[in-house]
């Protein structure tokens, strides 16, 4: 199990004792207006465009969602990403397998943007379910990874737009109701400005308030699991604690190992060893911290983090020595056994498929979730690879260390950012290694042991898909922005946000590995849903959230924090839904209660702990979802 520090898409809630929908055997359509606005300042203004929405059946078995434009270059990337959203979303809800349908949206005009997502997504909520819309109404918002909507921009000039355009009822993301005029500056009560346009309009927290709102059918109310029903179980709890004093004195004895190489190069530079020091005593005290608190899952990700930096900082102070010493020899020698990570991971997946074979739902959960460390491993392995080649041949050629200053230091930070980075996957490799014990003594209900397993390959195209609608989108948002302002192409502006957000950095990997099918069809299943995962993350951190990064190292802040905390809400709100349905089908898996156990102790905390507590609750919610058939 790996512990998540930022965001996500994939399911939404689920209604309570919902219906098992029968297959659609011809195509259902309806036509919406979706509201945009456009301009700057006093020429803003807003208005509708006509989107038709197709749903027909698909005998293929494969996922197929598609846009389709009146005239080229009518939608872009964050429209299609929003309509992939949609589809998934919507599919999520009514509990029915995606590719069991072709999406379509036809659009008239030009169009572009996220903010349509709660509608297209509540049209095919409808159309799945029969349902008519009512007549002249519409919504803005995007659509989230569990379901909630999520703030957009433009409403005021939106809604006077759709009320010319004849709308007359209009629904907006909830936390959104006082909205800024982009034409005068001032802040507008959304409700008052219906009042006065004589139309009736609604705050939207959810999916399915938006197709209530939509259709006028009212869903049966949410069956929530009390929270208490979220806390581990007596053997996950002793399973848990066991865990933590093994990565306790696994760490005892790594730090005993590299306290020899910190004093020697505390004799050089005793001021960076007082500050790698700091930094793990850092983390050392936010794990007692936690166990003090009863919190014992936080506590135990904050163990493995410290090990991940002590790994890292150990490697690179070797390889900071060796190079002190001008000994270009043992830096080969780091090097070369920095390539065997790949080896590393290689029999670490091994290991997950013969302990947990595909032959049912729980081996297959259970073996995504341990390959999410090894998913990760890999991708870091890959984006060092090249690094660690460069530097290899510079030490192979090299008999004297260059005299150029900023030269060597250059050459310094690399090869200590390659040795640190390789050492710290071994930390990753054993976070795997001991949850796949603990899973291991766990003893599921039976009937869902039973359960069919996962359609990885299936599952994992339509998640690349997804994934790569969303990078298109966050490419759109920012990264094309970012490099005309600095004059660079399209690749080099990737590069330049890849250095300073590790996240985007990832979800590029991913997609390169995914591109090239590498490692086996459970590995390709959750590099996917990874990808998937991190791409969707960006566009909520920088569009709905309004993130920045601040200094490197300094974590982020968000700048929509009534956003934030409506949708750590909604979240734990939905997770609570979907473990009460897990609860039902016969299991509420581990990872679904470490995780919501997790992202409780974060709520509380900075703005990057609440980012992560919010993708917690998200992943927590996606595996109760998973045991009730939504990823089958």
């Amino acid at each position: 199990m790996r512990q998540f520090f930022c965001v996500v898409l994939v399911v939404a809630p689920l209604a309570a004792a919902q219906k098992s929908l029968k297959p659609i055997s011809a195509p259902r359509e309806a036509t919406v207006k979706a509201v945009y606005f456009k301009g700057r300042g006093a020429d803003a203004t807003g208005g509708t465009t006509r989107v038709s929405i197709r749903l027909s059946p698909n005998k293929s078995g494969e996922s197929s969602v598609g846009v389709m434009e009146e005239f080229s270059g009518g939608t872009g990337a964050m429209w299609r990403t929003a309509t992939w959203q949609a589809a998934i979303g919507a599919s999520a809800f009514n509990k029915v397998p995606l590719t069991d349908y072709e999406f379509l949206v036809r659009v008239g005009g030009h169009i572009d943007g996220p903010s349509a997502g709660l509608l297209m997504a509540s049209t095919f909520v409808a159309l799945q379910r029969g349902k008519a819309l009512k007549p002249n109404t519409t919504m803005t918002g995007t659509i989230n990874p569990d379901g909630s909507s999520g703030p957009v921009g433009g409403i005021v000039q939106k809604m006077r737009g759709a009320a010319a355009d004849g709308v007359t009822r209009f629904g907006f993301p909830s936390g959104g109701r006082e909205q800024l005029d982009i034409t005068t500056g001032e802040r507008v009560d959304l409700l008052a400005l219906a009042q006065q346009l004589k139309i009736e309009a609604k705050e939207l927290r959810t999916l399915g308030e938006a197709y209530e709102f939509l259709t006028g059918e009212a869903l049966p109310p949410a069956t929530l699991l009390p929270e208490s029903e979220l806390e581990l179980t007596v053997e996950e709890a002793a399973g848990f604690k066991l865990m933590l004093q093994k990565a306790e004195l696994d760490y005892q004895k790594a730090l005993d190992e590299a306290l020899p190489d910190f004093r020697r190069a505390e004799e050089r530079d005793p001021k960076y060893v007082k500050g790698v020091l700091e930094a793990l005593a850092g983390f050392d005290e936010r794990a007692r911290k936690f166990a003090s608190q009863g919190q014992i899952v936080s506590a135990y990700f904050e163990r493995v983090t410290e090990m991940r930096r002590l790994y890292y900082f150990r490697a690179s102070i070797k390889g900071w020595l060796a190079w002190a010493d001008s000994d270009f020899d043992d830096l080969k020698r780091q090097l070369k056994r920095a390539s065997a990570a790949f080896d590393e991971i290689d029999v670490l997946a091994k290991e997950i498929d013969t302990l947990f074979p595909p032959k049912n739902l729980v081996n297959d959960l259970y073996a995504f979730d341990l390959l999410e460390d090894a998913a990760d491993s890999l991708a870091t392995a890959v984006r060092i690879e090249s690094e660690r080649k460069k530097l290899e041949q510079i030490f192979s050629d090299m008999k004297a260390k260059p005299d150029d200053a900023e030269t060597r230091k250059l050459i310094a930070d690399r090869t200590q950012a390659t040795l640190g980075t390789a050492a710290a996957l071994r930390a990753s490799m054993e976070n795997a290694r001991r949850f796949a014990s603990l899973y291991s003594s766990l003893q599921p209900v039976s009937g869902v042991t039973r359960s069919k397993g996962v359609a990885a390959t299936r599952i994992a195209r339509t998640l690349q898909a997804s994934g790569t609608a969303s990078l298109g989108y966050f490419d759109a948002l920012v990264v094309e922005p970012a490099g005309a302002q600095a004059g660079l192409n399209l690749e080099d502006a990737r590069s330049a946000v890849a250095k300073v957000d590790g996240v985007y950095e990832n979800a590029l990997l991913y997609q390169l590995l995914l591109d090239r099918s590498v490692g086996t069809e459970r590995m390709r299943f959750v590099i996917a849903y990874r990808f998937n995962i991190e791409s969707s993350s960006l566009n909520n951190l920088y569009y709905s959230l309004g993130g920045k990064l601040l200094a490197p190292g300094a974590g982020i802040e968000i700048g929509n924090k009534p956003a934030l905390t409506m949708q750590l809400d909604l979240a734990r709100q939905s997770t609570l839904e979907s473990c009460a349905g897990a609860k039902r089908a016969g299991w509420i898996p581990l990872m679904s209660r470490a995780r919501a156990m997790d992202a409780r102790a974060g709520r509380e905390g900075s703005d990057a702990d609440k980012n992560s507590a919010l993708v917690s609750y998200w992943f927590a919610k996606f595996w109760c979802d998973a045991v009730q058939g939504t990823i089958r």
